[in-house]
């Protein structure tokens, strides 16, 4: 099994979406029908729709669910409820990168043969193939789709949102600020507050910034940097720059860490020696160190 992953064979039958290639086991072919339901979930969350609205949406439209579809086509008896779309089945669509064409193998691994339980592998430690089979969705639409679900926004009470929910993080322990109004407040109260404080009973301190105070700051600075660019391009040119750089900078290092992790994991595997990883693989050698 674990060869197989290595080697980017998939682990796993199909997701909704994908079949199998009657003439090749090992290969997955996109099954048109529940492919274009694949890439509406994908749409209506790019148009502002959470897993919640998406699935209600389904069910208005009578779409059956992955398991209701599986019965039709294998001649099977439906589900209880054939339309009813689970907010989780919906969120495990979206957040799947099969669909934008790559295999992912080793999604979650066990510390121990002794315990069965499953635990999520972190991100940069799952093994992706790029592009072994056609994209349900592009890579570009995928990765929007995971920003707008990273940074989603919860409806507040007052069916007020904030204009920076989701997007601001405590400075003393980096944890998100949440908005906070009611229906008796009339805006200029509306504010963020630190999601680790709650009543002194949290990990962090009481301290809070009111949206409108935000919004002013934001505004100044886009007019300052409006003002700088009219005034001097030349300065404002060498700002963006120096920021691309330093922001090129940090990917690379992030990278080379992240190569030297995987060249040390596969000297571990295989039992080849720096030297022998020096002479196979010079480039990486030339990054790492190693």
């Amino acid at each position: 099994m674990q060869n197989k992953g290595l080697s980017g064979e998939h682990l796993n039958r199909p997701p909704y979406g994908y079949v199998r290639d009657p003439k090749d086991k090992k290969k997955w072919l996109v099954d048109a029908e529940a492919a274009a339901v694949v890439r509406r979930i994908f749409d209506l969350c790019l148009a502002g729709k959470g897993p919640t609205q998406i699935a209600k949406v389904l069910y208005a439209d009578q779409v059956p669910t992955a398991k209701a579809y599986y019965a039709l086509r294998d001649g099977k008896s439906l589900p209880v409820e054939p339309y009813t779309w689970d907010d989780s089945s919906v969120v495990g669509i979206l957040e799947r990168m099969d669909y934008a064409g790559h295999t992912v193998n080793f999604k979650t691994h066990s510390k121990s043969y002794k315990f069965k339980k499953r635990i999520p592998t972190q991100e940069d430690e799952l093994a992706v193939f790029r592009d072994t089979q056609e994209a349900i969705v592009t890579e570009d639409g995928w990765r929007r789709v995971q920003e707008l679900r990273q940074n989603r926004r919860r409806p507040a009470k007052a069916d007020r949102q904030g204009y920076f929910s989701g997007l601001l993080y405590c400075a003393d322990c980096g944890s998100k600020l949440h908005f906070a109004t009611c229906k008796s407040f009339d805006g200029r109260q509306d504010h963020y507050r630190c999601s680790l404080y709650k009543s002194n009973t949290g990990k962090c301190s009481e301290h809070y910034i009111r949206e409108d105070a935000l919004r002013a700051i934001v505004l100044n600075r886009i007019n300052a940097v409006t003002c700088l660019l009219f005034d001097d391009a030349a300065a404002f040119r060498d700002l963006v720059q120096k920021q691309r750089f330093e922001q090129a900078e940090t990917a690379f290092r992030q990278k080379r860490k992240r190569l030297h992790s995987l060249s040390a994991g596969f000297r571990s595997w295989t039992g080849f020696s720096s030297v022998s990883m020096r002479m196979i693989f010079p480039a990486a050698s030339v990054m790492t160190g190693f």
